[in-house]
């Protein structure tokens, strides 16, 4: 399913793209497809893409035809997880009515909104999701430019989507643990001897290095 970008599509917000088409040009989760597009048949619930004309940008080439054919096609691409790693080089500053994702109920909601735009009146948008995950896929649609979230969410997403992380917004880090009912002494106690063994051991410095610090 293609999704448009917000107030691109007067009528639509989402078109079918066969699976046939996905294979053949060997489509992935978060591409930016751009063609023609049909209105829905009688038992069709979308309109469906005609035909795909360029992928991220790039002219669209089918694996059928990509070897006789030279230039930067969209199936040439390297798979994002073999990628260079690329670190910032920009700053996104926060304000000129830009649109920043959150997941709502989370601290960094309630952060940026009380410390960014109430008390240094930072002249943007907060738009709530009910996870990260959908944050980034609003960045990847174009509906907001970043989303603000914990480092093992935002490093989990740059290894799954085509997105990069450009630096931090203020926050101070948290402290995380685990809650168990007062009277669940004995599994407290299970929980605490087990953890400290863990950590112990330098496989806890690979779960750090793997899960929590930055790339």
């Amino acid at each position: 399913m293609l999704k448009f970008p917000e107030g691109t599509h007067p009528r639509c917000a989402e078109a079918f793209i066969s699976a046939a088409q996905g294979r053949r040009f060997k489509l992935v989760e978060g591409d930016s497809v751009s063609g023609p597009i049909r209105p829905p048949r009688r038992s069709e619930r979308f309109p469906s893409l005609s035909r795909v004309e360029q992928i991220n940008g790039q002219t669209a080439q089918s694996k059928s035809t990509e070897s006789a054919t030279a230039g930067k096609t969209a199936t040439k691409r390297v798979p994002f997880d073999r990628q260079e790693v690329e670190y910032p080089s920009e700053r996104l500053t926060l304000s000129g009515g830009n649109k920043i994702g959150v997941q709502r109920g989370t601290s960094e909601a309630k952060w940026m909104d009380e410390n960014l735009i109430k008390k240094a009146g930072k002249k943007f948008t907060l738009v709530q999701y009910d996870s990260a995950p959908l944050a980034v896929e609003d960045v990847l649609n174009g509906r907001i430019v970043a989303a603000a979230m914990d480092d093992a969410p935002a490093m989990d997403a740059t290894k799954k989507k085509p997105v990069k992380i450009i630096g931090g917004f203020g926050m101070a880090d948290e402290q995380f643990g685990y809650a168990v009912r007062q009277e669940d002494k004995e599994l407290l106690g299970k929980i605490n001897e087990g953890l400290k063994k863990l950590m112990a051991t330098p496989y806890w410095g690979e779960l750090k290095k793997k899960y929590l610090e930055a790339k």
